[in-house]
C-alpha cells in the first residue's frame, strides 16, 4: 500500500517516513529497566511484539535504519 502511494503520488521517501507510521501500528515506549516485565506481560497474553528502536539523547531528529518498502 505504501509503495503504491509513494509511486502514484511521486512522494519522496523522507516525506513518506515523516507523514505515515509506515505500518508500525501501536508503539509502546518502555524504560529499559521495565522492558523484561513488559515483555513477560505481552508473552503471557500471546501478543506479537518487536523492539524497533530506542530513544536517545542527541540532536532533535529521527533517524531511520533498514528498509521500509
Amino acid at each position: 500500500m505504501f509503495s503504491l502511494l509513494r509511486e502514484i503520488g511521486n512522494i519522496p521517501d523522507e516525506e513518506m517516513l515523516r507523514t505515515f507510521n509506515m505500518g508500525v501500528g501501536m508503539v509502546l515506549i518502555v524504560s529499559p529497566k521495565n522492558l523484561p516485565k513488559v515483555e513477560k506481560h505481552l508473552r503471557q497474553r500471546r501478543a506479537t511484539f518487536f523492539e524497533i528502536g530506542e530513544v536517545a539523547r542527541g540532536p532533535r531528529a529521527v533517524r531511520y535504519r533498514g528498509s521500509w518498502a
